[in-house]
């Protein structure tokens, strides 16, 4: 019974009247795959620069290895899912996803790191990738402190992020391009990087930014109210989003700039009672069902003076 409510409780908390409730995780087909297949090497860049936030407490160091090993237990044993579901065999080990916007600076989701606390205690890992078997010292960091966070929601103002200085530089990968000015275009081509449910890095380029309110918004007046104002913060997309890719930054593909981070969805899993175990939420790849809401980069103020 335990497994049946954790697979049907959703895996990001949505105010009632931003979002639809329902449960979902992917539109149309699962277009979640691993950057080192794809034949985009901007992709595989971007992955470089993202980084997994995994709790310190299950990463066991290992002098001779110069390593760390981390509980190789499955998605698919750990939520029961079904066993032809997609990335059923690998592990997870995060809760949320960064990226890099210069050496030493790390952009993530305000509710992923709320305390100086969740500083100390979490780790930002980066390539952690399907062939893992060990966590190299060189990529594991820890954060230094939070240089500021913001986590509103009321009808006026959205805001959902936090800025971490880890405790060095990261010097051998680029950090990631970030929008400065101007906004994003309706159905604008997307990549999202991150870590879903805790998996190794994956990425989805099938997205596009929406053109319309969703369904749920359409069907509710005092949702269409609050978004009506929150809406110069954040706009919507088709993205397969799931627990952990919160903090995710979402690209666009034409200008390779960061447009914005991952910060709410629906629920990602739903329960097979014939079958008896979950699987991953469809829904239709239409802007009508987009749902997942991706925090605009450039109200994020106190941004530009730490890239000077």
């Amino acid at each position: 019974m335990n497994k049946i409510i954790l697979l049907t409780i959703s895996s990001m908390i949505l105010p009632a009247t931003l979002l639809a409730t329902s449960p979902k995780g992917i539109y149309g087909a699962d277009n979640r795959s691993e950057p080192a297949y794809s034949s985009n090497p901007k992709i595989r860049q971007y992955a470089k620069a993202t980084a997994a936030m995994v709790n310190s407490k299950i990463l066991r160091f290992i002098p001779d290895l110069n390593s760390y090993i981390f509980p190789t237990t499955t998605l698919g044993e750990d939520k029961n899912l079904c066993s032809d579901q997609n990335f059923y065999q690998q592990s997870h080990i995060s809760s949320c996803t960064g990226f890099l916007v210069s050496k030493d600076i790390l952009i993530t989701a305000g509710h992923c790191v709320e305390i100086e606390q969740d500083c100390k205690d979490y780790r930002w890992v980066f390539d952690y990738t399907n062939t893992s078997t060990l966590l190299n010292k060189k990529d594991v960091y820890k954060c230094k402190k939070i240089i500021n966070r913001k986590k509103t929601d009321n009808f006026f103002a959205f805001r959902d992020y936090t800025i971490l200085q880890l405790e060095r530089e990261v010097t051998d990968r680029e950090p990631l391009k970030v929008r400065t000015k101007g906004r994003v275009k309706k159905e604008t081509p997307l990549v999202m990087l991150g870590y879903p449910s805790g998996l190794p890095i994956k990425y989805d380029d099938s997205a596009t930014v929406a053109r319309h309110w969703n369904k749920f918004e359409k069907e509710n007046f005092s949702a269409r109210i609050k978004t009506f104002f929150q809406r110069a913060s954040y706009f919507t997309a088709n993205l397969d989003a799931f627990q952990g890719n919160s903090g995710s930054p979402v690209i666009n593909l034409n200008t390779g700039e960061v447009e914005g981070l991952l910060v709410l969805g629906a629920g990602d899993y739903t329960y097979d009672f014939d079958r008896m175990c979950g699987l991953v939420q469809n829904h239709k790849h239409t802007d009508s069902e987009a749902q997942e809401v991706v925090f605009k980069i450039t109200k994020i103020k106190e941004l530009k003076a730490l890239l000077k």
